[in-house]
């Protein structure tokens, strides 16, 4: 009998630590610490919105390189500058994984707002084949930040070659849409593979 109180009291604070350090972690998500500074707190008024906060990373980034890819020439730009001599209109490879994974959203829940826009995403690439209908896909896959969640975007390659299956890979293209079976699908026109 002494034996099973014993065991009853350690069980019994054992609770109480576990309750304490479960209770500490969910309290100190609030706490503004050096590593949260500049991250907004919700008793500030004012709130920014996903685009807001993607043109944010887009402006932080603005650099300019030229990849290649067989005879096609094309300048990458991180602005979000007019589509005209082969410029990006919105570069996701240099977002964070949330940010990119948010906009891959975005795309599918407002197609209309980024038709015949240049894309670059950075993401796995994959060539799949429906067994149904033989037709032939290439998916750019996207992850959040935990790994847990993955959005795809469609692209059709001017440069896929056996290699770049299953491996990372930037994919620069024109964003369209298309209706296949009643199901409209998001693409990314003339794509090209431009590697990591």
């Amino acid at each position: 009998m002494q034996l099973y109180r014993f065991y009853k009291r350690v069980l019994i604070i054992l609770l109480i630590f576990v309750s304490l350090y479960i209770a500490s972690l969910l309290s100190s998500c609030g706490v503004n610490n050096a590593e949260n500074v500049g991250a907004t707190s919700r008793s500030q008024s004012q709130t920014k919105t996903v685009d807001d906060i993607i043109n944010e990373s887009i402006n932080q980034s603005k650099t300019v390189e030229t990849s290649s890819a067989g005879d096609n020439e094309l300048e990458i730009k991180a602005d979000n500058t007019a589509n005209t001599n082969g410029t990006v209109d919105m570069d996701l490879s240099a977002m964070s994984a949330t940010m990119c994974y948010s906009q891959v959203y975005e795309f599918y829940a407002n197609p209309a707002e980024y038709i015949d826009k240049t894309i670059k995403i950075k993401g796995l690439i994959n060539k799949v084949i429906d067994p149904s209908t033989e037709n032939t896909y290439y998916i750019c896959s996207v992850m959040d930040a935990t790994q847990c969640c993955t959005q795809g975007l469609e692209f059709i390659p001017d440069n896929w070659v056996k290699e770049y299956d299953n491996t990372t890979q930037c994919v620069t293209g024109v964003f369209n849409t298309y209706i296949e079976n009643g199901i409209m699908y998001c693409t990314l026109k003339n794509a090209i593979i431009t590697g990591e």
